[in-house]
């Protein structure tokens, strides 16, 4: 998955325990203000593609969940 979002095709939503098998272009986010008990999650995406209008839309619509949770 992360090789997929390394290459430019999209972003994910992976355990945060993945961050130290990413390469240098893939970023993670912590996602805020999870309830307590579940698993630590991190938001994905390539370094470059943080400006995309596309890549902005899904972080909002991640969040909007997260905190709607």
């Amino acid at each position: 998955m992360l090789a997929l979002v390394e290459s430019g095709l999209g972003v994910a939503l992976v355990p945060k325990v993945w961050q130290h098998l990413a390469a240098p272009a893939v970023r993670f986010e912590r996602l805020h203000d999870l309830p307590l008990g579940n698993i630590g999650l991190a938001l994905a995406y390539r370094k470059e593609e943080e400006d995309s209008v596309l890549f902005r839309a899904f972080a909002q619509s991640v969040e909007a969940a997260v905190q709607a949770d």
